[in-house]
């Protein structure tokens, strides 16, 4: 039988493998630790991008919803003012009822009323800008007195003009209605075109209209028809 070793070696090697034994759990610990950080930073991350794909398309869908329901507010505007053009031309507004005169039309379109049995205005109504400082259109309630549109400040009343078209010859007159409307924002513009012939304020006699309309709207869909030919 072997001779035990003395104490103190003994005692010093036992140390040095519990000292060997701890630093092998600490290192193992600290890896355990680096790896929970690790998986705690990718579910962050990924909780982080949904929620700003949700808000992305929460913001997105609020945008459309208010484009469209401009784009309503601001087609209203403009089926009120063809009809404030309509009662201008049948001349009712006033009493005894005395609609506009040819000799009210001109060519240039100084005033909102254009001569077109000749030619076309140049530029096109289609392509002008009815709000524009220097524009002949008549904004609603102008001439017919007609209540304004409430919510609209008067800048931003809805506007038409006029044209007397040859139908089917000169020797009748049919009218060609053009109105633009704006909504409460900024970049909302519905315009819609119409023609009309008017009843005779004397007798009475009525008559039908046929229309076409485009509109258009920062951020939501736009539909436009194909107005009918002088």
């Amino acid at each position: 039988m072997t001779a035990a070793e003395p104490l103190p070696a003994a005692g010093q090697r036992r140390r040095a493998e519990a000292r060997a034994t701890c630093a092998h759990c600490l290192l193992v610990a600290q890896r355990a630790d680096g790896a929970v950080l690790i998986t705690s930073l990718l579910f962050l991350i990924v909780i982080t991008l949904i929620g700003l794909s949700l808000f992305s398309t929460t913001t997105a869908e609020e945008k459309i919803s208010r484009n469209a329901r401009d784009r309503e507010v601001a087609f209203a505007a403009a089926e009120a003012a063809l009809r404030d053009a309509e009662l201008r031309l049948t001349g009712r507004w006033r009493k005894p009822a005395q609609a506009p005169q040819k000799t009210d039309f001109d060519p240039v379109c100084g005033n909102g009323l254009c001569d077109a049995r000749s030619a076309a205005p140049v530029p096109p109504l289609v392509s002008r800008d009815f709000f524009d400082a220097g524009s002949a259109a008549i904004p609603i309630s102008t001439v017919t007195g007609s209540p304004k549109l409430p919510g609209f400040p008067d800048p931003r009343q809805p506007r038409y003009m006029i044209e007397m078209l040859c139908f089917p010859t000169c020797k009748d007159e049919i009218f060609r209605i053009t109105v633009q409307a704006r909504g409460r924002l900024p970049n909302t513009m519905v315009m819609l075109q119409e023609l009309y012939l008017p009843p005779n304020p004397l007798t009475g006699s009525a008559s039908n209209t046929a229309g076409t309309g485009s509109a258009s709207s920062s951020g939501s869909a736009s539909s436009s028809g194909s107005v009918p030919g002088q």
